[in-house]
């Protein structure tokens, strides 16, 4: 066990384009609506310092595991600090070492989440507003 987080995209979808949908996939419940297309963008694992941003600065300091509603805003918020981090970083001192960094074989979990926030975020703007983002974490 331990704790794994998730950044969704979700886009509220027309009547039109769930009958298509509906038309290309079997989905077996007798009664249901589909209203939106949810889209998994961001996934960590045990990046404590990300999840307790998102605690933090988009639940109030809740943190009970509930999907938590994230603004384009916020994520501009996170992609600058995570750039902050890194670019004031000094390995080997009691600010940011190489252990806190540890994640991913080639890279780290704030290089790592810098880089799929500059991914989402370059999207132009018009088509971003489209979408909701939500994290969710579980322990």
């Amino acid at each position: 066990m331990g704790l794994d987080m998730v950044l969704y995209a979700d886009l509220r979808i027309s009547d039109d384009l769930a009958d298509k949908i509906k038309g290309m996939i079997y989905i077996p419940f007798k009664s249901f609506e589909l209203e939106k297309l949810g889209i998994e963008i961001i996934r960590w694992r045990k990046v404590n310092a990300i999840h307790n941003w998102f605690v933090v600065n988009c639940a109030e300091g809740v943190d009970d595991c509930m999907p938590i509603d994230v603004s384009i805003k916020q994520l501009i918020e996170l992609r600058n600090i995570c750039q902050k981090v890194l670019d004031h970083s000094k390995f080997g001192t009691l600010e940011y070492d190489a252990w806190y960094y540890h994640l991913y074989p080639d890279t780290n979990d704030i290089e790592y989440t810098l880089d799929e926030l500059n991914k989402i975020l370059a999207i132009p703007a018009e088509e971003l507003s489209r979408w909701k983002f939500v994290y969710k974490a579980s322990w």
